[in-house]
C-alpha cells in the first residue's frame, strides 16, 4: 500500500552512520505538483567491504542487490 506517514525520532548521540537509515522527503506544494515514482531499496551493490588495490570491482558486485 501506499505510505501515508512515517515517525522517527532523533538521536544525536548515534554516530555510526553506516547502519543509520538515510530519509529524503519532497514537500506538497502548488507549485511542484508530485510526478509519479517508483522507489527501490538496494542492499549493497559491492560485496567485498574494502577493495585492494588489485581488485576488479566486477568481481564483486551484488546481482541480487534489488
Amino acid at each position: 500500500g501506499a505510505i501515508t506517514s512515517l515517525d522517527g525520532r532523533l538521536n544525536l548521540e548515534n554516530t555510526d552512520y553506516k547502519k543509520t537509515t538515510k530519509i529524503t522527503w519532497l514537500a506538497e506544494s502548488s507549485r511542484a505538483p508530485f510526478v509519479p515514482t517508483v522507489c527501490i531499496n538496494y542492499q549493497h551493490l559491492i560485496t567485498k567491504p574494502v577493495l585492494g588495490k588489485d581488485d576488479d570491482f566486477k568481481d564483486y558486485i551484488n546481482k541480487n542487490s534489488k
